[in-house]
Formats: structure tokens, C-alpha cells, sequence
């Protein structure tokens, strides 16, 4: 348990964040790995995971780690085509290196695409790239890609985290099922209040009786991306069961800030809004660990 949340710098300490972006990135970012690590030290974290749309941040957290005090970066790779998309190979290198996440496609997803428009969000352009491929986990609407079920294996056997990025609820649903019958154990549903990955409260229910995490970043209370109150996330968390639920930040955006000082605001709204200690003590510190270590 946290010591008391009225210190500012308590409210975070042994706090894991599962999603954080930092630069270098072809998107503004408000830090980089090293000034995310420093930070992470200063406010009492016990962890951060580096993600990165473009690829893998197993050595940019490696680097972070030796430079910082008490780093406490944990690497990722999202499998966008910078990667070469469900490519298992990128997948055993990552996790060889260090990485502990795997995150699905985010901007390159099919599901994002067709949202979107194109590799992008509403606010910012990555412009200077070829067109790609979007990336299916179906192979003609049905079944899961063979390369999807051997990273199922690949992340299974290495005790990491699988986390779904940007694919859509009905490829969630077939990757859930298909991950519990091959042994995974470690799998997150991301922000299911983004616009692009959107679903119904039963939805996530129903996924978290079947053994996956549901992720909450905070930025999603900002009104700009899906305006959830924190009134609402609060009366969620029970429903959903706090055994199953994570809170994570995704900040990172240059518009943002500090991503520590920002998500210590949101977690000092949450605990106005009638957050128990308790439970905060286990989607911000207890099941990120059991999912990272």
C-alpha cells in the first residue's frame, strides 16, 4: 500500500504504468526514455513500460535503465509493419532483449485504418511514410493467422504480456479465447474507450471473466479523446472487478506534460471521486506487477 496520498510524491509510489510514450518517436512526445526514467525515480514508481508505435523499446529502456538512478523502464515492441507486422522473429528478438510487453498493431491495425483513414489520429500526421498493408489477425474474417497463434506460444512461453494496441472487439474476443486455450496468462485489453477499439461495459466484463486484464488509461478522461468521468471509471471498477482492471497513463503527448505529474492529478480525481485506497493499491501497483514483475 501507498503511503499517504495527500504527499504528491507518495500518491505514486510503487505505481507501474503499463503504457507510456516517450521520444524519440515521429510523434511529439512531452519526455524522452531518460527524462521518463529520472522522473520514474523521483515520484517513487516501481515501474514504467516504454511503448512505441514504430517498433521495439527493448534496448531504448535498457539504455534509460543504466543512465537513470534506479531505472525502472520496462521494454515493449508493437507489431506495426515497422516491424514487419505478426512477424514471431521480431517477437523471440524483443523479448531476448528484454522487452516484456507485446503489444498487437496500433496504427497499422486494420481496425485503425478503417477508423482513421490511414496510419494516424486525428491530431497528428506521420506523413512521410509509404503506404503499408493494414494488418489483419483474421484470415478472411474467421480464424486467427498462423503467425498470430505461434506469438501466442512465443509470448506464452517467455511468461510476457500480451496486449491488444488497436485491433478491433470481435478480433479481441477470438484472440482471448484463443490465448487461454494455449496457456496465456498474461493478457491486456487496451483502452476500450478509444474511438478506435471502443466496446460496451459487458464486453469487458465478459473478457475479464475469461482471464484477460482490462487497461484504463487515464488520458481517456480528457475530454478530447473519450471524456469518461471519473465518477463513471469509479463505479466500472467494481463491475469489472479490481482483480482484473489496470490503470495505466498513456500520456507522453507533448500537449500533456510531466506524464507522472499528469497522472498523479487524475489518480488524486479518482480518490476525490470515491476510489478506495484499496483498490487503487490494486490496479495501479499489484496487477501491473503480477503482469511485468
Amino acid at each position: 500500500m501507498a503511503e499517504s496520498t495527500e504527499e504528491p510524491r507518495g500518491i505514486l509510489k510503487g505505481a507501474i504504468d503499463l503504457h507510456l510514450h516517450a521520444a524519440p518517436s515521429v510523434f511529439p512526445r512531452a519526455v524522452n526514455d531518460l527524462e521518463a526514467a529520472e522522473s520514474a525515480s523521483q515520484w517513487g514508481m516501481a515501474g514504467f513500460v516504454l511503448k512505441a508505435h514504430e517498433g521495439s523499446t527493448a534496448e531504448r529502456a535498457s539504455i534509460a535503465n543504466h543512465a537513470a538512478p534506479g531505472g525502472r523502464a520496462v521494454g515493449s515492441i508493437v507489431l506495426n509493419q515497422f516491424v514487419g507486422g505478426l512477424n514471431p522473429l521480431a517477437v523471440e528478438m524483443a523479448l531476448a532483449l528484454g522487452a516484456r510487453v507485446v503489444f498487437l498493431p496500433t496504427i497499422h491495425a486494420a481496425n485503425h485504418i478503417r477508423h482513421f483513414g490511414g496510419p494516424t489520429f486525428s491530431r497528428s500526421v506521420p506523413s512521410q511514410f509509404r503506404p503499408v498493408e493494414d494488418i489483419e489477425l483474421l484470415d478472411a474474417g474467421v480464424r486467427l493467422r498462423p503467425e498470430v497463434l505461434d506469438i501466442l506460444d512465443i509470448v506464452r512461453d517467455a511468461g510476457a504480456v500480451l496486449a491488444t494496441g488497436h485491433i478491433s472487439p470481435m478480433e479481441t474476443d477470438r484472440l482471448v479465447s484463443a490465448a487461454a486455450e494455449r496457456g496465456v496468462e498474461k493478457i491486456v485489453v487496451n483502452h476500450p474507450d478509444f474511438a478506435a477499439t471502443r466496446m460496451d461495459i459487458e464486453t469487458q466484463v465478459a473478457l475479464a471473466r475469461r482471464g484477460a486484464y482490462i487497461e484504463f488509461p487515464v488520458l481517456y478522461h480528457r475530454p478530447e479523446w473519450a471524456g469518461v468521468s471519473h465518477e463513471d471509471l469509479v463505479a466500472r471498477i467494481p463491475r469489472i472487478g479490481a482483480g482484473r482492471f489496470v490503470l495505466s497513463s498513456d500520456f507522453g503527448q507533448k500537449d500533456n506534460g510531466n506524464p507522472w505529474e499528469a497522472l498523479a492529478r487524475e489518480v488524486s480525481a479518482l480518490l476525490r471521486a470515491g476510489l478506495k485506497e484499496q483498490d487503487l493499491d490494486t490496479i495501479l501497483r499489484r496487477n501491473p506487477g503480477r503482469l511485468v514483475g
